[in-house]
């Protein structure tokens, strides 16, 4: 959890989590139990449901439509409805900057955008065109801003990049318009995490690019810098006086989860 304090003096707990794919695995023990209490640990969900603000990444579209990737080894999606799990176990927030959105192409942008404002769980780093993807969310605590931006540096190619009238993920493989969000987003926001894609899957030793950008987000403005897509934990670390958390590891994967 990270805390940021608001004006009332009360502490606004933020809670992140990793890479979320309810496999059929997950499905299965949550349509055994009849509920979340079937997949996810008492403790656990005490704080999810207790946090203020519970964020998570999305590694799946909510759709029904759509073609397959070809050539991809994995490819995920699941029912619009399934969405209500992610209002079970307490999720205000999700980010879709990942290499996964785009599975069953733009459709999974426009139904997943669908099933999430209609369970009132909000979303960064993907739209049906750039100013969506590249949009900032700002939920409201205890009189506090506290501003939220997804962004990623791994996806299948250079076509699943948001454009001006093109579907697709918030890029940073060239950071300028990150940076410049972020710079925009100090003026509307008392506080601003960026949820950000990278790194190299299965490995605990940093990328170049990842310590890099942090530093040039850090410079930019965020306050916190959290990280997916390796799905193990990595490292976590200060850049000036911004926490990094380079990778938060799976949450309910098909995988081993952490």
């Amino acid at each position: 959890p990270e805390e940021a304090g608001g004006e009332s003096g009360e502490p606004c707990t933020l809670l992140f989590a990793g890479d979320v794919y309810l496999s059929e695995h997950v499905l299965g023990a949550y349509s055994r139990a009849g509920n979340i209490n079937g997949v996810l640990d008492q403790g656990i969900l005490k704080e999810t449901l207790e946090a203020d603000i519970f964020m998570v990444n999305q590694e799946f579209p909510f759709t029904d439509r759509g073609t397959k990737a070809a050539d991809k080894q994995f490819t995920f999606r699941l029912p619009p409805e399934k969405v209500s799990i992610l209002t079970e176990m307490g999720v205000d927030l999700v980010t879709l900057a990942n290499n996964h959105i785009l599975d069953f192409g733009p459709e999974g942008i426009t139904d997943s955008i669908k099933a999430l404002d209609g369970a009132g769980i909000r979303h960064v780093g993907a739209g049906e065109n750039r100013d969506q993807a590249e949009r900032l969310e700002i939920l409201e605590v205890h009189g506090k801003r506290i501003g939220f931006l997804g962004t990623s540096r791994v996806y299948m190619s250079a076509d699943w990049a948001a454009g001006p009238d093109h579907p697709g993920v918030f890029s940073t493989y060239d950071p300028a318009r990150v940076l410049e969000a972020i710079k925009t987003a100090r003026g509307q926001c008392d506080y601003l995490v960026v949820y950000v894609h990278w790194g190299t899957e299965g490995s605990t030793v940093l990328e170049q690019a990842q310590t890099d950008l942090a530093t040039r987000f850090t410079e930019a403005g965020a306050d916190l810098i959290v990280g997916a897509h390796p799905h193990i934990l990595q490292g976590a670390g200060w850049r000036q006086d911004t926490p990094v958390l380079y990778s938060l590891g799976n949450f309910w994967f098909n995988m081993e989860t952490l």
